[in-house]
């Protein structure tokens, strides 16, 4: 809810917004990234250090799941 309602609330430009995280704090960043993906209002990009995208992300039902073959 905090990045999502950061644009409004505090003026921040989400093309401008990337999230860093470090391992658990990676999978975090991985998660918020992935399970709202694609959209240009959220944030600009990710930088995950020694984290892991969790294989749920790509279920069917996901929004990424639905992009993939």
């Amino acid at each position: 809810a905090f990045i999502d309602e950061a644009p409004e609330k505090l003026g921040t430009d989400p093309r401008r917004v990337f999230l860093f995280g470090f391992s658990q704090g990676a999978t975090i960043s991985w998660t918020l990234a992935l399970s709202k993906w694609p959209t240009k209002t959220l944030l600009a990009g990710v930088a995950a250090l020694s984290g892991r995208a969790m294989p749920e992300l790509a279920q069917p039902g996901s929004p990424l799941g639905k992009l993939l073959p």
